[in-house]
């Protein structure tokens, strides 16, 4: 190990590539300590900036707490602690950052995000796999990030676009979510979330006062603690708790729906697709479709409802309530204050809880029978009025089934007459039968809108991650992996081209062996290298004349042998042809063409081919290339480095492969 000691007269400290990790310290002394496993990078100073050159292998840092750290590249892991201000722009592997004074900034990290104890603010672009932040008091802006999101404690607004898995939110207050591909769990209170994919469950604890609005819930959605909930659609079953003087407004639920508010302040809800239980709610409370039962239990408010498809049981209805359509059968408990009225149509039967002491009108149109104080009849198609005290509150039914009154007092008036109208009992019969139908049907149809809503929010993840995958698959840059004599070099291909083309460049304006030495060396690395100068690619060879298409032949005797092939000619494509014969043999082929990608041999992208492999190929003789003694070649290549047209470490490559 190689260790360097500079006093820290610069306190921004920037460092062009680390081949291996990256661990940084802070420390109380005004000293930069840099220990690298190889050779010692370049160093350079310039303004108020301690510039890095190319680091092979590891490199450990000790720093004053107040340096500032940018570094390019790193081809490994980081670990930092304890410096002023952080930014890394390409990291290979996984992130560990802690204990930083100021901003912490990555824009691209291919593996884990772990930051804890940041003070100022964080910015992440990429992540490919998971991002852990706690203790962040500054802002928080995430790019897209492939695994799981976990963030504890961030005191500054948080602004995530895409994640590809679960994110998990811990005490925070304001968060802004593009999408989440999995669940999104909220614990120990938010202030305000706005969110417009959840793929899966939405899990969200409030700390009373929060504000929420998702659009898209794909499964479940569990809410508690908030003043004002806004979903458009959920998936699957809604539980919505604990929210006092809350307002509630979603647009459609798969499944079950429960409301078991606090004394919420409001409920307005569209389609419900099964169950609805709503309670406690001292507001006004309107829901569109019911799919199968509906119970309302301690209701202050108006209550209006589109359609129900089976029961309805409403126990301590305070106000107003108007139901357009009942399939079932309708149990009523009511307060039927002065100036209330009720308003509903069933299909089966009704059961209606009066006061003591009524103060009520009631009109009603009954299909069966009805039953009561001081009122019954056994026949059908019963057109009923009564009134109770001075009848200030109104009930209007029309009820398929049979109606009966339970409690209350006697009337002051009531008549009873059959209806004239021939046709009220099958029309009524028909009216139970439809409605049981419909409610068959909606239930399905909003069953089915549930999975489908799942099954596209699943999608959403899949189609999530694999932007994911493609964005990391077209970010991450190709590197071309050298091994000589147990040491390593990895570096880009358009970096190999550059060298060339000053080696080239140095040979035209005198430097002898310039050129020859480069070549020597990319062959020594069984490199292949194009002549000076590069010859055109051998043009293809002329299209032939397309064959005439073969008719399905029965068996038969043999052909007769098929006339001369017209001479060449150059034409469009060939269209597709039949299995060739044998071909003679090929040619030599001419150079190829300038440093590819990928190359065969030694040089190939890291991880392509097994180490051993590599340094056996390594060992395998390569014809020289004619031209300047080695020593010349050595020369020239120092020259090079010393006149500036290739690094020092670009110059060691081309020596070592020399040999």
């Amino acid at each position: 190990m190689v260790r360097q000691i500079f006093p820290a007269e610069q306190q921004r400290i920037v460092i062009e590539s680390v081949q291996g990790d990256l661990v940084v310290y802070g420390w109380d002394q005004q000293n930069i300590q840099i220990e690298v496993d190889d050779e010692q990078p370049s160093v350079q100073r310039e303004g108020d900036s301690l510039l890095l050159g190319v680091c092979n292998g590891d490199v450990t840092l000790s720093v004053p707490f107040t340096c500032t750290l940018v570094v390019q590249e790193v081809e490994g892991d980081v670990a930092i602690a304890g410096v002023s201000v952080v930014e890394l722009h390409e990291v290979s592997g996984d992130c560990n950052i802690k204990n930083i004074r100021e901003m912490v900034t990555i824009h691209e990290c291919a593996g884990d995000v772990e930051l804890g104890s940041i003070e100022g603010a964080v910015e992440l672009g990429h992540v490919g796999s998971d991002a852990t932040l706690s203790a962040v008091s500054g802002a928080v802006e995430l790019g897209s990030v492939g695994g799981d999101v976990v963030l504890r404690m961030v005191d500054g607004p948080i602004t995530l676009s895409d994640v590809g898995s679960d994110l998990v939110i811990v005490s925070a207050s304001e968060v802004t979510v593009q999408s989440v591909a999995s669940d999104l769990n909220i614990q120990g209170g938010i202030a305000i979330l706005r969110c417009v994919n959840v793929g899966s469950d939405c899990k969200i604890q409030g700390n009373g006062d929060s504000r929420i609005m998702v659009e898209n819930v794909g499964s479940d959605l569990i809410v508690s603690g908030v003043v004002n909930l806004s979903v458009e659609n959920v998936g699957s079953d809604a539980k919505v708790q604990g929210v006092q003087h809350a307002e509630i407004a979603l647009g459609n639920v798969g499944s079950d729906l429960q409301v078991l508010g606090n004394h919420a302040a409001l409920v307005r809800v569209g389609n419900i697709g099964s169950d609805c239980d709503i309670r406690q709610v001292y507001g006004q409370v309107s829901l569109g479709h019911v799919g199968s039962d509906l119970k309302l239990t301690d209701i202050g408010g108006n209550v209006q409802i589109g359609m129900v498809a089976s029961d309805v049981q409403c126990k301590g209805i305070h106000n107003s309530l108007d139901v357009g359509t009942i399939g079932g059968d309708l149990q009523l408990n009511a307060d039927f204050p002065a100036d209330s009225r009720i308003r509903a149509s069933v299909g089966g039967d009704a059961i209606i809880a009066l006061p003591d002491v009524p103060n009520l009108s009631i009109r009603a149109l009954v299909g069966g029978s009805v039953s009561g104080r001081a009122v019954a009849s056994s026949g059908g198609r019963n057109q009923l009025n009564m009134v109770y005290g001075d009848g200030l509150a109104q009930l209007e039914l029309t009820v398929g089934g049979d109606l009966a009154l339970r409690g209350g007092s006697s009337p002051r008036m009531s008549n009873s007459s059959s209806s004239s109208r021939e046709s009220f009992d099958v029309a009524m019969a028909q009216f139970g039968v439809e409605m049981g139908r419909w409610g068959a049907e909606f239930g399905r149809e909003m069953g089915q809108l549930g999975r489908d809503l799942g099954r596209e929010m699943g999608q959403l993840g899949k189609d999530l991650e694999h932007e994911m995958e493609k964005k990391g698959a077209k970010d991450g840059k190709q590197r071309i992996h050298v091994r000589i004599n147990d040491r390593e070099w990895r570096m880009e291909p358009e970096r190999l081209e550059r060298i060339l083309a000053q080696a080239r460049r140095a040979a035209a304006e005198g430097v002898q062996g310039a050129l020859e030495a480069v070549e020597q060396a990319l062959h020594n690395m069984s490199m292949p290298v194009p002549p000076t100068p590069p010859t055109p690619p051998t043009p293809p060879m002329p299209p032939m004349p397309p064959m005439p298409p073969m008719r399905p032949m029965r068996p038969m005797s043999p052909m007769p042998p098929m006339p001369p092939m017209p001479p060449m000619s150059p034409m469009g494509p060939m269209s597709p042809m039949g299995p060739m014969g044998p071909m003679g043999p090929m040619k030599p082929m001419g150079p190829m063409s300038p440093i590819m990608p990928e190359t065969s041999m030694q040089w190939q992208s890291q991880s392509s081919e097994p180490e051993q492999v590599q340094q056996e190929r390594a060992a395998a003789e390569v014809p020289a290339v004619p031209g300047a003694s080695r020593e010349q070649e050595r020369e020239a290549i120092l020259r090079m480095i010393a006149e500036g047209r290739i690094s020092p470490e670009e110059g060691d490559l081309l020596l070592e492969a020399l040999g």
